[in-house]
């Protein structure tokens, strides 16, 4: 059963340019940006999409005492996940340059009128995995566009060189038709390791957001005929193709899709907050941050924090996929660089009447 069935989290999406994002105005921050609320960017993980964002945000970003505080919510597919790739069956199987959707994702902020450029607000960027070497790409291909990152478990490294993920193998396998959301639910839920050691609501969010009801025929039977009864669903299909997620996995090691951002990471200026799963192989990952004697090797997501302007770091008791397994403690997270960001104004305005 859906856990959020009477408020919808995210407004309806709208498409822009091939993508499918969704917008979320907290309830009673509607003149946020007016009063220097905080707007926030949600980038999501290779193989997840924006539906996985919305039990961090309910489990704190909605609450009374942060309402005041955070004004629009932001949340994506990229042109290779979800809905977004819905809209763009033609896609070559992989994308193996990343700078196009850092592109992409620069270009939805400037469309919503959320960049700092043109928006009054403050804005921060949070990206998980691929949604985080993303966010770090954006502020290197244009200085400026977050003041603040929190970047979870990003997948950057400092080399080109083939990266062995084995998640790219799994990927390629996954099972991609079900006979119901929850018969999806279930099956990856009963499954030891991976999927079981996410918060149910991560999972049911994923679930609801991520497969896609289609008819005997093969084509798509909309929420809306499905909520009304007049669809007839024959099974339901992952909405984001095995090859993209398998293909991001293989290729997360090439100069084209992170080697370039960890060359880069010196570029990349406002406060940026790093955060690492205990669990997590990438902990085992050693290297040394830019410019660093080669020999001086720590963890690689701390080597980060140590390569970018203003880096901090802190570990978080999960493996890879931390906002998926500790949505809480993410969220937390999320309103303390929030509230990091309305200081200063409030600073701003005390100096001001002084």
């Amino acid at each position: 059963m859906n856990p959020f069935p009477s408020l919808p989290l995210f407004r309806p999406p709208f498409q822009h340019t091939g993508l499918l994002i969704h917008q979320h105005i907290v309830p009673g921050s509607e003149a946020g940006a007016s009063r220097g609320a905080v707007n926030v960017f949600f980038a999501h993980a290779n193989g997840t999409g924006k539906g996985t964002w919305r039990t961090t945000v309910r489990s704190r970003l909605e609450k009374p005492a942060v309402r005041a505080k955070v004004g629009v919510l932001v949340a994506w597919d990229t042109r290779n996940h979800g809905d977004s790739a819905q809209l763009n069956p033609n896609l070559p199987k992989v994308m193996d340059d990343w700078s196009i959707p850092a592109v992409d994702l620069l270009s939805v902020l400037k469309t919503l009128k959320l960049h700092p450029t043109v928006s009054k607000a403050p804005l921060l960027g949070v990206g998980h995995s691929f949604g985080a070497n993303l966010v770090l790409a954006a502020e290197i291909i244009e200085s400026g566009t977050w003041n603040r990152i929190a970047a979870i478990e990003p997948i950057v490294f400092p080399h080109e060189g083939v990266y062995d993920e084995p998640l790219s193998a799994g990927a390629y396998k996954r099972k991609n038709v079900f006979a119901s959301r929850d018969a999806a639910y279930n099956s990856w839920r009963s499954r030891p390791g991976f999927f079981q050691r996410w918060h149910p609501d991560s999972l049911r969010g994923y679930v609801d957001d991520g497969i896609i009801g289609v008819d005997d025929s093969g084509n798509i039977v909309s929420e809306e005929d499905i909520a009304n009864g007049k669809g007839k669903v024959a099974k339901w299909t992952l909405k984001t193709p095995r090859e993209q997620e398998g293909g991001i996995f293989e290729l997360a090691g090439r100069w084209p899709t992170s080697g370039w951002v960890y060359a880069c990471l010196d570029k990349v200026t406002p406060p940026t907050h790093l955060v690492s799963g205990t669990e997590s192989a990438h902990r085992l990952q050693l290297y040394a941050p830019l410019g660093a004697n080669p020999e001086d090797v720590m963890p690689k997501t701390i080597a980060i924090a140590k390569s970018v302007k203003n880096g901090t770091h802190e570990w978080v008791n999960a493996d890879h996929m931390v906002p998926q397994e500790k949505p809480n403690e993410v969220a937390q997270i999320i309103e303390r660089e929030i509230l990091k960001l309305i200081v200063p104004v409030k600073l701003q305005i005390a100096q001001l009447k002084l």
